[in-house]
């Protein structure tokens, strides 16, 4: 008989693999996001200033700055301290920061200011205005970055619920099918499967599976290219471990699987 026609047919509780992470890996997510909205957010102020007063603003009676400096490491941060004379004659300072990806201010051009004659000190900068594109593009990064890593950290905390969840509807209902092997990729000790079935009404189905270590699925021929799963609800299934211990089955369900599978892959060899 086929594996799949001597599986029990009643409610069984399925299990998986879940590599829970480190709080090491939470803490350096955490800082890497906190320190991206601290450089994202500190070099906004500028760049809406540029968008909002680059040709609009009121030209500064006297334009200057101190204090300039660029660290580039493939991200270019630059600030400087731009000093500036509005026309009523009131000097201002105002402390300006930018992030391009290589580029820096040509230094050689010009250095102008343009203020916000009804709040001068919003600025804009000449330097700004060189690199508005680049600047732009470099921000609209750092904030994709952010939103990644505050996406990673709320799929941590929700995945292992959502897989609980997942093998609680199967397990409920199983259906167990022949999966065939589409994909298989390793990364940090761990074996993503890829994987096809076909459901009861006929439809084509994919799904995934991780699996730690060394751990391989109950393969259903010698070839390796057919394993066996259990099918759910909503289109879901589960591939099972080569040692059947991510179900609950009894030592003779597991015997009579087992002695199936054996019979099958000898049938092969033959």
């Amino acid at each position: 008989m086929f594996v799949t026609e001597l599986f029990p047919k009643r409610p069984v509780q399925l299990s998986g693999f879940y590599r829970r992470p480190r709080l090491r890996d939470w803490v350096l997510i955490s800082l890497g996001a906190a320190a991206l909205a601290y450089w994202s957010f500190s070099a906004l102020p500028s760049l809406v200033d540029d968008y909002r007063l680059g040709s609009t603003g009121t030209i500064a009676a006297e334009s200057g700055l101190e204090n300039g400096v660029c660290h580039s490491n493939g991200l270019a941060d630059c600030e400087f301290d731009a000093k500036y004379i509005t026309v009523d004659g009131t000097r201002h300072t105002k402390h300006v920061t930018f992030f391009t990806f290589v580029q820096e201010p040509n230094q050689e051009a010009d250095f102008t200011i343009r203020y916000d004659a009804a709040s001068p000190e919003h600025i804009s900068t000449s330097w700004g205005i060189q690199l508005l594109i680049n600047r732009t593009i470099t921000q609209a990064i750092l904030f994709s970055l952010v939103i990644g890593m505050v996406g990673l950290l709320v799929w941590l905390k929700v995945h292992p619920g959502q897989l609980s969840r997942k093998l609680s509807e199967i397990g409920a209902n199983p259906t167990p099918v022949e999966a065939h092997l589409d994909r298989a990729a390793a990364h940090s000790g761990i074996a993503r499967i890829q994987f096809s079935w076909t459901d009861s009404t006929g439809t084509a189905r994919k799904g995934s599976t991780r699996f730690p270590g060394m751990v391989e699925p109950f393969w259903l021929d010698a070839s390796k290219t057919k394993m066996l799963a259990l099918a759910g609800p909503n289109a879901q299934a589960h591939l099972l471990d080569a040692d059947l211990s991510w179900v609950d089955l009894t030592d003779l369900e597991r015997k009579r699987l087992f002695e199936a599978q054996d019979g099958v892959l000898q049938a092969a060899a033959v």
